[in-house]
């Protein structure tokens, strides 16, 4: 994924230590980066952090606070367990080497957090959930936190077209794709800034609502 070279992020010690995190997410930093800056969040909710690099760079402009939130479970609990030790030492020294400073991460049952959340959502980015049930009901326990022109972000919708993918194509919201990589899908109502996002980045696809 490559922003137009008028577009060009200059790169920094932080951007060079957030590109060299080993995460499925890799590829869409950038894009993370460039987002926030456009849209200004107060609130960014990041539910499945992976190995941090999401959280971390939804969070470099240091905008708003932006919060991680996952839940090791019983899936795959070795691995998971391993992820998330990877993510706490990544966001550790990205708070250290003062990366970032505004994060705040949330460790349980995603849909019992939501029950007691009370903030709007300026951008919600959904990478918990592979499964379509999952994903819906995680979607739906959030929704009613987003603002009008929340901007929506779902990976993995190539990964698992038959699941995540078609949950995201069943979206009644503008939306575009990133198809590389396992994919990242970008519902909003905000028609602005899908016009910056055509105009700024290649390998874009916009996609019926």
């Amino acid at each position: 994924m490559f922003l137009k070279q008028r577009n060009r992020l200059r790169s920094t010690p932080a951007i060079q230590f957030i590109q060299s995190i080993d995460s499925s997410w890799k590829g869409y930093e950038l894009f993370a980066i460039w987002v926030v800056k456009k849209i200004k969040p107060k609130v960014i909710v990041d539910l499945g952090f992976d190995k941090g690099l999401s959280t971390i760079a939804f969070a470099h402009r240091n905008c708003g606070d932006t919060y991680g939130i996952d839940w090791v479970g019983e899936n795959n609990f070795s691995q998971k367990r391993d992820s998330m030790e990877k993510a706490f030492h990544n966001i550790s020294a990205a708070i250290r080497m003062k990366y970032v400073k505004n994060i705040n991460l949330i460790i349980g049952p995603l849909t019992e957090i939501s029950e007691k959340w009370d903030r709007e959502i300026d951008l919600l980015h959904i990478d918990c959930a592979h499964s379509y049930d999952e994903i819906k009901e995680q979607y739906e326990s959030w929704k009613p936190f987003l603002k009008k022109d929340a901007v929506i972000l779902i990976h993995d919708v190539g990964a698992f077209p038959n699941e995540t993918g078609r949950f995201f194509q069943e979206l009644t919201l503008p939306k575009r794709l990133f198809a590389h990589g396992k994919g990242l899908g970008i519902a909003t109502n905000n028609s602005s800034l899908h016009e910056q996002i055509a105009n700024a980045w290649e390998e874009t696809a916009n996609l019926p609502s």
